[in-house]
């Protein structure tokens, strides 16, 4: 399965931003987590591996409330 840029994050029942960049290092096969903006010109913040309950080509879901993925650490790549 291959997550794409503009896939829905949710945590919660509510949608908290989209996918900005998939975090993986492909040459040793680790997929580290997830940047995603809650806007189009906004901060990304990081949703490591640990965090992401599910993970499907529609959406990736959080092991957290709406609040604490809006104060995630930001993601500078």
């Amino acid at each position: 399965m291959a997550l794409e840029e503009g896939t829905p994050v949710y945590a919660g029942d509510r949608q908290v931003g989209k996918i900005s960049t998939v975090v993986a290092d492909l040459s040793k096969d680790i997929f580290s987590g997830v940047a995603f903006r809650a806007h189009f010109m906004g901060p990304q913040r990081f949703a490591h591996a640990d965090l992401i309950d599910h993970m499907s080509a529609a959406a990736v879901r959080l092991r957290c409330s709406p609040e604490e993925a809006e104060n995630l650490e930001p993601y500078e790549g």
